[in-house]
């Protein structure tokens, strides 16, 4: 999802203004394609996560960075159903 916040020249808004800005302006259609695109990443994220546990597989990455990309992932998703909710 569009990171309102960081747009220049916009305020800072809050969660909920995020959340209706969204449903006011990408389509139900693009939301559950979102939702489509952030349930592959979160697929991949849990993936690498169990890559780095053991060493069948390894990975550069280290488990907490793949911890916090499982996590950052996990509230994408999280977001992608709230905005799901308003329709």
């Amino acid at each position: 999802m569009p990171d309102i916040q960081s747009q220049k020249g916009l305020k800072k808004v809050t969660y909920i203004e995020n959340l209706n800005y969204i449903k006011e302006n990408v389509s139900s259609k693009e939301r559950f394609a979102q939702l489509a695109e952030e349930a592959t990443e979160l697929a991949k994220a849990a993936l690498k996560y169990r890559r780095t546990l053991d060493d069948e597989n390894p990975t550069p990455m280290s488990t907490n960075e793949a911890f916090r990309n499982l996590i950052e992932e996990i509230d994408d998703i999280g977001l992608c159903l709230e905005t799901l909710a308003l329709m």
